[in-house]
């Protein structure tokens, strides 16, 4: 994954639900941190937008 502004967020009682986020200037990079095997896969930023407000607020 192309390192950009991002970090680590987890919230698994074990340390494994973690995904790393990393934002570039076309997109926002998800990858499991804890499988490197699976490729990252990349959203748009409007895309990114309504999947946090989705989360958020239901």
């Amino acid at each position: 994954m192309q390192r950009g502004v991002g970090g680590e967020f987890g919230d698994g009682t074990q340390g494994d639900s973690c995904v790393e986020v990393a934002l570039t200037q076309r997109a926002i990079c998800v990858r499991d941190s804890k499988d490197l095997a699976r490729p990252h896969f990349a959203v748009g930023r409007d895309g990114w937008t309504s999947f946090v407000r989705y989360a958020a607020y239901g």
